[in-house]
Parts: structure tokens; sequence; C-alpha cells
């Protein structure tokens, strides 16, 4: 079976595919190819079509407005046309949060396979900032619309929420499935050496790391992190730190704000290498997630994999952190959920082997691949009958 992964996306989404890619490689039955930007790689037995210039996506980069003009919508408008003259090479075609689908080629839609990692254009508006909002609104209605075009697709989400949206733009229930992250348990584990990246980031060893590891951008609300952060540390006399990994537009804001409080057991990595993660989550001693929404959080479930229990917010995606004992759900925007994390933090509760229990069982990979599989054969045999 020939599968064409179509996406340009960055940052976590970029992850999960290549994850994705991994695993259908070593899938005998599969021969995948990966149709994406110049300055994404693909895994080792995957074809790769770029598109676009390489220089230009280099000198775009942190351009909001011109690089999801030139990246994004410039990129789908270059895929369809590539598609429709070469999608008879493949017997289904997987897109990955797709844009201007009213531009789609409507004799592909049949082999078909669209999944959405987050909320539909629209929806998703007011979690981010200017000028990513107004491009969230601008388009919200046009991809609704394109919807239509991809009357005979099926579809796969990565957030429950998206079913609701998807089926008031008249997508039938019987075509839409849940498949949520995963992650790889065996790069992500306990038993990592974390010597290196403690001596690489100057992190202390004699009190708890908090670690906050992700974009800083809006729907993360970094600046809500260090507010009560700000109220944890003063609850346990200085004794606690925080380790923010991770860049992003609130970036300087988040450092003013731990500035004007004059905190200084917070700890700034920025960019971190991929080879630093899994340590990094080792060293760790909880893994802490403010956000205002998510769908299937990737960094989550590398933490729990990584064996660090996790305080996270209080979300439908999250909530099975308390329900199977890896961690803590609480209210940020709550002041008086900070003694709760206190109380946490300083109990004898250890929940680190329920946190690796948990995504061994749950959250590998190879189970998620088989349900894309499953997929697979539906659009294929949807092919054959008509």
């Amino acid at each position: 079976m020939r599968v064409l992964v179509v996406s340009q996306a960055r940052y976590g989404v970029r992850n999960v595919i290549q994850s994705l890619l991994k695993e259908l490689a070593d899938d005998k039955s599969i021969e995948p190819s990966y149709l994406t930007i110049a300055t994404h790689d693909a895994p080792p037995g995957v074809e790769r079509i770029s598109l676009l210039s390489a220089e230009l996506l280099n000198r775009y980069e942190g351009r909001q407005l011109r690089y999801l003009g030139y990246a994004v919508l410039n990129f789908w408008r270059r895929a369809y046309n590539w598609l429709a003259e070469n999608h008879g090479r493949y017997d289904i075609i997987w897109f990955h949060t797709p844009r201007l689908l009213p531009l789609l080629p409507t004799d592909l839609t049949n082999k078909l396979l669209i999944t959405y990692h987050n909320h539909l254009l629209s929806e998703a508006a007011h979690h981010y900032d200017r000028p990513a909002r107004w491009y969230y609104q601008a388009f919200g209605t046009l991809e609704k619309r394109g919807l239509r075009r991809a009357n005979k697709a099926r579809y796969t989400i990565v957030n429950p929420a998206v079913a609701d949206e998807l089926s008031s733009c008249g997508v039938s229930e019987s075509r839409i499935r849940y498949v949520e992250n995963g992650v790889n348990t065996n790069r992500y584990n306990p038993n990592h050496d974390t010597n290196s990246v403690v001596r690489k980031y100057d992190l202390p060893t004699d009190r708890p790391l908090l670690l906050f590891l992700g974009r800083l951008k809006k729907q993360k609300r970094p600046e809500l992190l260090v507010e009560r952060f700000n109220e944890i540390s003063t609850a346990l006399n200085g004794d606690i730190q925080l380790v923010v990994a991770g860049k992003g537009e609130r970036s300087e804001a988040t450092r003013t704000i731990a500035n004007e409080h004059g905190i200084d057991n917070i700890s700034f990595l920025g960019y971190v290498p991929e080879d630093d993660k899994p340590p990094l989550y080792t060293a760790a001693d909880y893994y802490v997630l403010p956000s205002s929404y998510e769908g299937s959080p990737l960094a989550l479930y590398e933490a729990l994999a990584s064996g660090t229990p996790a305080i996270v917010s209080d979300l439908p995606g999250t909530r099975f952190v308390a329900e199977e004992e890896c961690g803590l759900v609480v209210d940020f925007e709550d002041t008086d959920d900070v003694g709760r994390i206190v109380e946490y933090i300083t109990a004898d509760d250890d929940h680190s082997s329920n946190a690796r229990c948990y995504a061994k069982q749950n959250l590998d990979w190879t189970a998620r691949t088989s349900e894309y599989r499953e997929e697979f054969q539906k659009i294929h045999e949807q092919g054959v009958l008509s």
C-alpha cells in the first residue's frame, strides 16, 4: 500500500508525523512517502518530496505573517497542484491539518485521510496572539466550506472536541475517529543518565525540579505559570526550582514577570535540542502544564513515559493524570490550588511508576499506528468498491 503523508507543520505536529512515518517505514506492507517543505527531513526508508525554497523558509522563520503566507498557505496551494498530477501514484493520501481546502482536487477525496491535530481554524482563534489570531479568524469560514469539497474523505482527530466542529460542517460521524497522540516509550524512559543535562544547563541538584517544556505561547500560559510558581516558591521557602525549556512569542514577557517578582530560582533554557529532552525529563521531579487548552499533549506523554509525574490544567485531555494517579490536576487560575500543589510536592506519594506504566500500556506509538492502519484499510476498501 502506497501512503503519501502531506504536511508542512512544525513543532509538536512535525514530531508526531516523524514518529508515525518511522512506524510505517518498519511495515513491509506499506511504502510511505512524505510531501513537505524543504526544511523538513524524512526518516530513513521514507521517500521525501519537498516544496518551496529552504532559503526563503529560513528567512521568514520568526516573521509570522510572511511565514504563514509562504510556508503554510503557499505550501498547500502548491501541494494541491502537485497532487492533481501525481495522486494516481498513491493508494492513500494523508493530510495533517490541511489549509485552503476549497482548492482541493475533488478526484482524490476517495483516497483521502485528514487528521486534525487541533481545533478547526476559527474555534482556535482566541487562543493565539496577533497576527496568528487574525489568520485563524480570516480563514476559519473558508476552511469549513472546503470541508464540503472533501465529501468522501475519512477523518481522525487528536482532540475529541473537534468531532462536534466537523459534524457542524456536515461531516458524518461515521467518518470521524478519535486517535490520540503517542510516545516512543523506548526513547523516553526513566533510565537516562542526567549528569550531562544537569551540567550543561547548570541545574541544581539539592531541590525539587519543576519542568515546563514547550513553546512559550498564549495557550500555554507561561506568564501564569511564573506567577503561580512565585507563590509555590514562597510557600516552600525557595526550596524548589522551575525549569522553563522552550522559546516563543511569550518568552520576553515571561522573563519580565520573573524579573519583576525578583524570582531567582527559575532556569530559562531557551531552545532545547531533541537529544537533550529525554534526560531532561528524567532529571525533573515533576512536569508542569498550565495550558488553557490542549488536544493530546506530546510533552505530557513524554514526561509520563520518562517516569515524571505531572501537574496539569483541568482539561478533557489531561484529566486522566489524576484518574490514573500519574500526577495532579489543578486550576492554575485559582490561587487556592497553590496549596494543593505545595501539598502534593511535599507529600510522600510517588507517582513515577504509575506514570511510566500508564504510558507504556496506553500511549506507545505502536498502538496508535495500528489504529491509523485500520483507517487506511477502510479507505482502500472504499476505493475498491467505488
